[in-house]
């Protein structure tokens, strides 16, 4: 680590308990939450219902079931749950859900997430030798500067995972008091976490940014260790997030999905790079718009403001030779992210690469640009102590201190009204009674979508085929709804003039089946003991596996599941077991077992492998 640049407000703040500024900074995060503690019993609307039908699913298969999440039966007839990128079913986030339910959970989420946000942040700053107020100053841009507010907001719930982006960092610099293998270790663990959390922009654009971020330290610091570590803290992380990763690999090399590179933001109007960088940065027009949030202010806005943007200039004036690193690295992702807007499209040659065809926002790159305009900023609250010291001499320190300290607390609150009103909307849908079923049923779409569109709280973008939700809540699945896995839908609708049940056999009478038992992962079906076909009411997936009398049987594509029984066979099982769940569980464990290994025993790791 370098050395701490110490300043005036450094002392000043070991005049006050240690839990003085964390106090303060909560009660500056409960601000810019009013709107989520507001709307605390509220559901999401846009994605915020598909996401919550995810963490809804999760929590049904373990609490209720007692199951693995591995099968999601109720959206689009079926489709898998542990092999969605944007499921939290193995996250550490996934926690509060199972103990305060879905929807209080999840804002609990945001929350914790925050504030793991701004504890990684103010790390990654003192790692890079900031000391006082300033590490605090970054973490409050980077938590509060607009990414995080939009993401969530909209119902991007797998952007939380942002929180972990500044841990990986600081990983990334010399540490004084922890061995290498120590910080390759918690890198690794965070890289873990970030890919459990995260969805598919986290994996791919983090990844390009981190190696982008060891290269600068490499370059500036004149030494390869950065490259090198970020290399097995990568690899570590996925290790770790296996159960996760391959699961994914699998269904994305299934069911590709490939994005236009469109720059996503023109409704309605094509802005050009001026007024991307003027809304991105300084616009206070960061609430709802009917007619053109979702597309333009939702994936483009990051506001900081003019003073944060005063003090990155003032670090570059005093310290270009400390500050120009970042602030090209900065350049550079905001080229990116303006797309088809900046006067070379760069965007459209990652876009061309493998993983990032299936991507098709480039501004959410904006959120490595805040990160590091948060990191210069601070750089210059430093700087203005240090005039001011050099101003008023070491007898008005205490005034130089306050001035600091004035200043990062007049830009959290700016931050905390303009970006804190974005979650005026998030959760705009009053709690809709509902009646649970005892027997699951496929609905051909949700009957709560008007009603969602009708007692929303503020006008809102139409939305897609959704409300999934309050269905799940019923133990209905929805055939017609939003989904990220382009399984085709071969499951019927109980209305459906053709539907036999959700499980029946081909060519029989109804009576052949005399039992059926439904769970998430499992279905038994009893018989009469006649030969013929099982066909059960969910999409066919190779990760299906059947037993009948005990006995492991092929399964059959019918579109649907469906099981052949021979002369005699009373009982069929069906079981969702996808191998590479179970080898990703046990590449994970693994994984899991080094990285204690290299955290806690690093010294006796280190002497054992290199003796």
């Amino acid at each position: 680590m370098p050395p701490t640049r110490r300043s005036s407000s450094a002392e000043a703040l070991t005049r006050f308990p240690a839990w003085a500024p964390w106090t303060a900074l909560l009660l500056l995060d409960l601000f810019f939450l009013r709107w989520v503690v507001w709307h605390f019993e509220n559901w999401g609307f846009w994605d915020w219902d598909y996401q919550q039908s995810l963490l809804e699913t999760t929590r049904i298969a373990l609490l209720e079931y007692g199951q693995l999440p591995l099968w999601n039966p109720y959206i689009g007839g079926g489709v898998p749950l542990a092999g969605n990128s944007l499921s939290h079913a193995f996250a550490p986030s996934i926690l509060p859900i199972l103990a305060f339910g879905t929807i209080a959970g999840s804002k609990v989420v945001i929350g914790l997430y925050l504030v793991l946000s701004q504890i990684g942040m103010k790390r990654l700053a003192e790692a890079r030798g900031l000391g006082g107020t300033a590490p605090w100053l970054a973490a409050i841009i980077f938590s509060l500067g607009g990414v995080y507010a939009h993401r969530l907001t909209h119902g991007h719930f797998e952007w939380i995972a942002i929180a972990w982006m500044p841990f990986i960092l600081a990983s990334l610099h010399a540490s004084e008091g922890r061995s290498r293998l120590t910080r390759i270790g918690l890198g690794g663990l965070f890289y873990g976490l970030l890919f459990l959390d995260g969805g598919p922009y986290q994996f791919a654009f983090f990844t390009v940014f981190a190696l982008a971020y060891a290269g600068m330290l490499a370059a500036t610091e004149r030494r390869r260790e950065p490259i090198l570590n970020l290399v097995a803290i990568g690899a570590l992380g996925a290790g770790l997030a296996a159960l996760k990763v391959l699961p994914v690999l699998e269904v994305v090399s299934r069911f590709p999905r490939k994005a236009a590179a469109i720059n996503f933001y023109a409704a309605p109007f094509e802005p050009t790079a001026l007024q991307i960088l003027s809304q991105m940065w300084v616009s206070t027009a960061q609430q709802h718009n009917p007619e053109m949030w979702m597309p333009f202010v939702l994936n483009v806005g990051s506001y900081v403001g003019w003073g944060t943007l005063a003090l990155v200039g003032l670090a570059l004036i005093r310290h270009p030779k400390r500050t120009a690193p970042p602030l090209a690295l900065a350049l550079a992702f905001l080229w990116l992210a303006l797309g088809p807007a900046a006067p070379i499209d760069f965007w459209q040659v990652l876009h061309s690469l493998p993983f990032f065809s299936a991507l098709r926002v480039p501004t959410r790159f904006n959120v490595f640009v805040l990160l590091l305009v948060a990191l210069v900023a601070a750089e210059g609250l430093t700087e203005v102590e240090r005039l001011l010291n050099e101003r008023f001499g070491a007898t008005r320190r205490a005034m130089s201190a306050g001035v600091a300290i004035g200043i990062a607390a007049l830009i959290g609150i700016e931050l905390g009204f303009v970006n804190g009103e974005i979650f005026r909307v998030a959760f705009s849908i009053p709690p809709i009674a509902i009646e649970s079923q005892a027997d699951f049923q496929h609905m051909q779409r949700s009957p709560y979508l008007k009603r969602y569109q009708a007692t929303a709280l503020y006008a809102v973008h139409p939305n897609w085929p959704g409300a999934t939700f309050p269905a799940i809540l019923e133990n209905r699945g929805v055939l017609r709804t939003y989904r990220t896995i382009g399984v085709p839908t071969k499951a019927l609708a109980s209305t459906s003039p053709i539907y036999r049940g959700e499980a029946f056999m081909t060519g029989e009478p109804r009576d052949a089946v005399r039992s059926f038992a439904w769970s998430p992962n499992h279905m038994t079906v009893d018989t009469d003991g006649r030969a013929g076909k099982i066909v059960f009411n969910q999409n066919f997936d190779p990760g299906w596996r059947a037993l009948t009398q005990g006995t492991s049987a092929p399964i059959t594509e019918d579109g649907r599941l469906a099981v052949k029984v021979e002369q005699g066979t009373t009982r069929i099982e069906v079981t969702y077991r996808p191998p590479l769940c179970f080898i990703g569980a046990f590449l994970s464990a693994t994984t899991l077992g080094l990285l204690c290994l290299l955290i806690f025993w690093p010294a006796s790791l280190a002497r054992f492998v290199l003796r």
